[in-house]
């Protein structure tokens, strides 16, 4: 529809209700939409205009009336269209601008001073620390007009100039990174550069520095993405990364979580985590992982229709755990959520057992907030209740642990409570302990995408994206 009314001024704004940002830009990436979207995170928009649930399309005149809802089969809803082929658009409606694959409205390019120049975007920052005393950060930027991955690196007095892990004209994002206990140092990351098609592509250090190309990790016929890795007692790498798929219909609907196992320069076969005996339907997005012994630890999110034979308390995307042996044998599927929309969480090992932290929508009549939950988890299943840390929320984003030498969890995430500011935040758990009160480590410049690592000596380290001047960009900081 978009496409058949663009040349009449008509234009489409997709709203994303209660979604996250990372995994409303995998999916703008892979439909290669250009309708500009907007992110409904608490359902304040949804809530006074939809109460029928998805799809839905409102149809607003040039004065802003509401001049048709609509549910379901939008596509042929003749009142509907009717409606829109007598619109008469406004004459001096603004274009659509396309940036770094993402589209925004030429007005609001105009208020934020980027129709004359381009604003710097840098987000998605991941932190590692070596034995050895170093730290690695990687993140995503725009600086050169394309999406690359750059690496930027503490040596013990300062950081190093920044470093490109994966850049070129193709659209590579999301990189992640990991150290082994002998210090090597992986990354993994998102790119189309193989072709038309998204992948998850791997490197180490050494490979990087020795001008070696990247190791390819999938070879999707429909896209990869959200790559994560774990490093096992042995060294190993292991990786996790969902797939698009078709269905049988041949709709590029379905996605799949798998893993494979890198040791050295030698990848494992590809083992299907997500379960393969549920309709289509059934999505599997953003998963993470984590080495407990000789086990594999991986959760995701799970748009969860309560399939026939599966746990009947959950509902909505739920978070679901799987536990790999180390000879590949899946163990036994279960919840870690219940009945809320939960999704891209992250896991943290501690001894035999591990945390997870998710996002977390709930509902109640007409509003909706945001929490951080947490719960305490292992192979076999869920060894505690969920924990909620921060409740109230207008949004979340990006929960990261990291691990002290002695043993010690600490959470950080950045928050946004109704009519507040973006804010990066911090609690901690000693191996036996409960979770401390939550206290805020950054207010100012709309800390987003954050991340942590302790140090050789035991210090916490934080990155994030936030603002400078008219950009945004990455800054590390030390606690």
């Amino acid at each position: 529809m978009a496409t058949q009314y663009a040349q009449t001024g008509v234009q489409f704004l997709r709203v994303i209700s209660g979604d996250h940002e990372r995994t409303a830009l995998d999916f703008q990436k892979h439909y290669r939409h250009h309708a500009v979207y907007l992110m409904d995170t608490d359902l304040a928009f949804q809530a006074p205009h939809s109460r029928d649930g998805w799809p839905f399309l409102m149809l607003v005149d040039p004065n802003g009336t509401i001049v048709r809802k609509v549910n379901n089969l939008v596509d042929g809803d003749p009142a509907l269209l009717k409606a829109l082929a007598a619109m008469k658009p406004a004459a001096d409606a603004p274009a659509i601008r396309t940036i770094d694959g993402v589209s925004y409205s030429s007005e609001t390019l105009r208020r934020s001073g980027e129709l004359e120049e381009s604003r710097v975007g840098e987000h998605s920052s991941h932190l590692a620390a070596t034995p050895d005393g170093r730290l690695l950060l990687v993140f995503t930027s725009q600086r050169d007009g394309d999406s690359n991955v750059w690496l930027r690196v503490w040596e013990g007095k300062t950081w190093s100039e920044d470093r490109p892990v994966a850049a070129s004209k193709a659209d590579e994002y999301d990189g992640t990174v990991v150290t082994t206990r002998d210090n090597q140092v992986w990354f993994c990351w998102t790119s189309n550069a193989s072709g038309d098609k998204y992948n998850i592509f791997a490197t180490s250090l050494e490979r990087l520095t020795a001008g070696r190309p990247p190791l390819q990790i999938t070879e999707s016929n429909d896209d990869a993405m959200a790559g994560r890795m774990a490093i096992d007692a042995t060294g190993a790498v292991w990786i996790t990364y969902y797939k698009w798929q078709k269905n049988s219909q041949g709709f590029s609907r379905d996605k799949e979580v798998y893993v494979r196992r890198l040791q050295g320069d030698t990848l494992s076969r590809e083992i299907w985590i997500s379960p393969a005996n549920v309709p289509s339907y059934e999505d599997h997005t953003d998963p993470t992982i984590a080495c407990l012994g000789d086990q594999v630890l991986v959760a995701w999110s799970w748009d969860y229709h309560r399939p026939q034979g599966y746990p009947q308390e959950p509902e909505s995307p739920t978070i679901f755990l799987r536990a790999l042996a180390a000879d590949f044998t899946s163990l036994r599927l279960f919840p870690a959520s219940r009945a809320s929309v939960d999704m891209v969480p992250v896991l943290a090992a501690q001894g035999e057992s591990a945390w997870c932290a998710w996002d977390s929508l709930a509902a109640r009549g007409d509003t909706a907030s945001k929490s951080l939950q947490l719960r305490r988890v292992s192979a076999a299943g869920c060894a505690a209740e969920p924990v909620s840390l921060a409740t109230g929320l207008a949004h979340l984003c990006s929960p990261s642990f990291a691990t002290s030498p002695q043993g010690r969890l600490t959470l950080v995430w950045c928050q946004k409570e109704p009519r507040g500011n973006w804010e990066l935040w911090r609690s901690d758990c000693d191996p036996q302990g409960p979770w401390s009160k939550p206290q805020a480590l950054v207010t100012a410049g709309a800390p987003r995408y954050g991340s942590a690592a302790f140090d050789a000596q035991g210090r916490l380290w934080v990155s994030y994206a936030a603002d400078a001047d008219r950009d945004r960009r990455v800054n590390v900081q030390r606690f």
